[in-house]
């Protein structure tokens, strides 16, 4: 210790003769190209404990060259030595920033949101998450330079132009600190056209938790020794002054756009008006090189992810390894705006920047736009909701996102395809949670601010049920419904129609298959006791006692949502059947009764299920138990049919994961759209029921179509998917064979 304060009082003394003034300006563009250049883009982590918490400690030690045990020598070495983006640096674009002029935020709940007015002729350029993409975003400056959009101070010239950045500027690479010097910079000097959003790392002190700032901050103020650092504290406060929501509103068409890393302001979800959301990163597996993709319509919003980060992280495991960013060029209105994705080589900061590649896009419908055709065909477009209510956020998750994304890949193809009449498609889903008073909320919404009188694709037997008294009155129509209520197949309901098979004719023709396979005498029938189950139940064992007298069956009934099965279980052991047939559409509590019951339970037993999308098959799979289980529609792994093929061919497009349940909704959509084109305008919903009625016996993809009107539904196979995965299609009326 008196050894360094001896070193201390030597260099006190010899710095009283320096003059203070030693700090570089990071400023001008070409300075922080030559400061790019002299250092690595593309830093590996010392180690490979977690891709999403790189370790970057060792190179962080070469990077500030500390060459003192000392913690005090090195914060005297820290603060004297000439490091462009040091503490001091840092210290100085906080200072500028927190001085330059803050906009009035608005607030719904948690989140804050700020507001930009934009109007014909403006431009909106966004950025994805940056991650510390250091040198990415200097050749994105100097691009912007060589336009004459930026000086090389970084001021703006054009003042029409807004730069908005979606947040997660740190972690992930080393050089977020740098990064996020530089940003504020910019923000600094351009206060009203530079817009910088709150991502996941800057909310509730998030990106304290990773390697990548800890070990940054630790090294680079020499206090290594500390847990609360005075620079994160800094740090900290800007983080809580950004927005995290930004929303551009059209001045004159009134209509909006939300750019946000992932949150929403409520007040703009599922409104007409809200054209489009650009959001940030999700690691959904859609990584592009081009960084931008379409990822789903959001509440009626085409919700378009950018990602900008390409570093050596997301070189590796996400794939992007180029310079990326979006445009949007103000139009009359942003329902027909081009949004233009922009993706480059990642050249060495000294070598000439490469020329980036454009894609365009329509904001507010999802297509791509390849000609002038396109652009003008966009331009006179009317927008047609597509209103469905479904649960997103329960047990049947899986199910409605696989119905919502077989009807958006087919409608998205539609308009790619020029639309309909003139009507370009939004797909409007609205969480229900499967309650059913949810689904009448969401349908009062719907025709209060869609002005429908349909629902497409909605889900569930008691969320449909609960729609009847409107059904009945002949002014409101459902198209598909994902059940198999016999309840809903009747002539009467002249405003329904249906393409999945009734649950009870799917199960006459499974349990006559599974019956001709093993002759079982001994049955038990586990379901849950709703309006899906219980019926199911009751009219197996009916027609199980009516076709195969010498069977005997035993009920097995539970509530939905039961988590303890210790009954149900018991009733099984003492009952000791051959065969276990399954109706349950929560995945929870099949895993719940196979894990209870025991593998040994299954030993010597047969399956059979009715398929709520392919979840028993799943679970069971998973343990090791054999099951029977039937589909209305045929599974895309058995590539049968034109449509089956573009179904695979869009669903790649879209980078959406195969199922049954969305090639449902993709053939179902496929009806609906083939009806649509073959009514005259104007375009009802009547008529579009009308005009599917009238497919029967026509064309439809190389199948020949047969409409029922006394079950209000097309007459299409069951298929089966055996014990060993082999796939069986038996025709309608298979359970009458001899």
């Amino acid at each position: 210790m008196k050894k360094d304060l001896r070193i201390l009082y030597s260099l006190i003394s010899l710095l009283m003769f320096i003059p203070y003034s030693y700090s570089y300006d990071m400023a001008h563009i070409e300075m922080l190209k030559q400061y790019a250049a002299s250092i690595p883009e593309f830093v590996d982590a010392a180690s490979a404990h977690s891709w999403l918490d790189p370790d970057y400690y060792p190179f962080y030690r070469a990077w500030f060259n500390r060459p003192y045990e000392s913690s005090i020598l090195n914060a005297i070495y820290g603060f004297f030595r000439a490091e462009p983006f040091g503490q001091k640096e840092i210290l100085k674009a906080i200072a500028q920033f927190n001085e330059r002029p803050f906009r009035r935020m608005q607030k719904d709940k948690s989140i804050m949101y700020d507001q930009c007015n934009v109007k014909s002729g403006d431009r909106v350029i966004v950025f994805g998450d940056l991650h510390g993409a250091f040198h990415s975003f200097v050749r994105a400056l100097d691009r912007f330079k060589q336009e004459g959009l930026i000086d090389d101070a970084l001021r703006i010239t054009n003042k029409r132009a807004f730069f908005v950045l979606l947040g997660d500027y740190m972690n992930r690479s080393p050089y977020g600190f740098p990064l996020l010097a530089i940003l504020l910079h910019f923000a600094s000097v351009n206060p009203d056209n530079v817009i910088l959003l709150r991502g996941n790392q800057e909310r509730n002190r998030y990106w304290e938790d990773f390697l990548a700032s800890r070990d940054f901050l630790k090294i680079m103020s020499g206090q290594e020794g500390l847990d609360v650092l005075p620079l994160a504290i800094e740090i900290n406060n800007v983080f809580e002054r950004l927005p995290d929501a930004l929303i551009l509103h059209h001045e004159g068409s009134g209509e909006d756009v939300i750019c946000a890393h992932s949150v929403v302001p409520g007040s703009y979800k599922a409104q007409p008006s809200t054209q489009a959301f650009l959001r940030g990163e999700s690691r959904s597996g859609k990584w592009l090189k081009r960084g931008l993709f379409f990822q789903d319509f959001f509440e009626g919003s085409a919700g378009w992810s950018l990602f900008s980060a390409p570093v050596a992280l997301y070189k590796k495991y996400g794939g992007l390894d180029q310079d990326a960013w979006c445009e949007l060029v103000v139009g009359e209105r942003l329902s027909h705006g081009v949004l233009s994705s922009f993706h480059a080589e990642c050249t060495p900061i000294e070598q000439p920047l490469s020329v980036p590649i454009e894609n365009r896009w329509s904001l507010a419908y999802g297509h791509e736009i390849l000609t002038k055709e396109d652009e003008d065909l966009l331009r006179k477009s009317k927008p047609y909701f597509l209103c469905a209510s479904g649960d997103l956020s329960t047990f049947l998750r899986s199910v409605t996102e696989g119905t919502k994304q077989g009807e958006e890949v087919c409608f998205l193809n539609a308009n790619q395809e020029g639309g309909v009449h003139g009507y370009f498609f939004r797909v409007v889903f609205l969480d229900d949670r499967y309650i059913p008073l949810n689904t009448l909320e969401n349908v009062a919404l719907f025709r209060e601010r869609y002005g429908v009188d349909s629902l497409l694709l909605p889900q569930g037997t008691a969320p449909v049920q609960e729609l009847m008294s409107q059904i009945k009155t002949g002014k409101f129509f459902v198209f598909f419904p994902y059940t198999g209520g016999a309840t809903f197949r009747k002539s009467e309901l002249r405003s329904m129609v249906h393409a999945r098979q009734s649950y009870f004719d799917e199960l006459e023709r499974l349990l006559v298959y599974f019956q001709r396979r093993h002759n079982s005498r001994k049955i038990a029938l586990v379901y849950q006791n709703d309006v899906f189950g219980a019926p199911l139940a009751q009219h197996a064992k009916e027609y199980l006692l009516q076709k195969y007298p010498l069977v005997s069956v035993e009920f097995v009934p539970f509530a939905r949502g039961q988590l303890s099965m210790e009954l149900q279980i018991e009733q099984l052991k003492k009952y000791n059947p051959e065969s276990i047939g399954f109706f349950i559409t929560n995945p929870a509590q099949i895993s719940t009764i196979i894990n209870d019951l025991g593998i040994n339970t299954f030993v010597g037993k047969r399956i059979f299920a009715i398929a709520f999308e392919e979840y028993f098959a799943e679970v069971a799979g998973r343990w090791g138990v054999e099951a029977m289980f039937s589909s209305s529609f045929q599974p895309p792994r058995f590539r049968q049919g034109r449509l089956m093929e573009l179904f695979r061919l869009l669903m790649e497009k879209y980078h959406y994961p195969l199922g049954i349940t969305s090639y449902e909704a993709f053939f179902c959509s496929n009806i609906f759209l083939k009806a649509m084109r073959n009514v005259e305008p104007p375009v009802t919903s009547e008529k579009i029921l009308q005009g599917i009625e009238a497919l029967s016996g026509t064309d439809f993809f190389g199948m020949t179509l047969h409409f029922d009107p006394e079950v209000r539904g097309f007459i299409l196979p069951i298929w089966i998917f055996e014990e060993d995965g082999s796939v069986v299609r038996l025709d309608p009326h298979y359970q009458d064979e001899n």
